[in-house]
């Protein structure tokens, strides 16, 4: 990281989310500044043109505040954004898509009106590919393919069940997506692939819910 970032990110009047010791009534910080100052590091030329903007969002940070203290993407960068230019008020910042909070990845902004409006026409109009990088358990027979299922969110559990076609209720939607093997190993002998993903639908959980529904779980899910 450079200096000047480093320094512009120790001057910014981060909300520290706080835990409270009850017996003392001193207050401490939830997360360390560095998690921070790396969740903000831009990645340069991640998309070109001055109306968007490329992060690198950490696992564990959420992309949108939900209410509570636990840092957001979208909060983050437009402190960062108000610090680097000196913007006065307000910093406006579209936020385009999300990802699931365990996931680590690239997340586009848009920084002006105008570029929201479209770009997020051209993810409803699915033009815009996303790719995912998963590691898995077991070895594939088929080195590449796709799946094509019906999903079902339970809104009450938070659960995704999947469903052949054919046989899904009538309010299960189509999950879709490409897979191809990148390459096979074995951790503590239990053999794992590293897939590339193309999502061709985003539904909820729908990368962890189709892997496990051909035998092939996220590790550690």
């Amino acid at each position: 990281l450079q200096p000047s970032f480093l320094a512009a990110i120790e001057r910014m009047p981060l909300p520290q989310p706080m835990s409270r010791n009850e017996s003392t009534g001193q207050s401490s910080s939830m997360y360390s500044r560095q998690a921070w100052v790396v969740s903000c590091f831009p990645v340069p030329n991640a998309i070109p043109g001055s109306s968007t903007i490329g992060m690198r969002a950490l696992s564990g940070v959420l992309s949108q505040a939900d209410g509570s203290d636990a840092p957001d993407m979208l909060t983050l960068l437009k402190e960062y954004l108000k610090v680097k230019y000196n913007k006065p008020g307000a910093v406006y910042l579209g936020l385009l898509h999300r990802l699931d909070r365990p996931v680590s990845g690239i997340m586009v902004f848009a920084k002006t009106s105008k570029c929201a409006s479209r770009l997020s026409e051209q993810i409803r109009k699915r033009e815009v590919e996303k790719r995912y990088l998963a590691v898995v358990e077991g070895e594939f027979k088929e080195k590449s393919g796709v799946l094509r299922h019906f999903a079902l969110k339970d809104e009450r559990t938070n659960n995704t069940k999947i469903f052949e076609p054919g046989k899904a209720p009538k309010d299960a939607k189509e999950v879709k997506l490409e897979y191809k093997v990148v390459a096979t190993s074995a951790i503590n002998s239990k053999k794992v692939s590293l897939i590339d993903i193309k999502l061709h639908t985003g539904r909820s959980h729908q990368i962890r819910t189709q892997m496990q529904y051909i035998g092939h779980p996220l590790l550690g899910d």
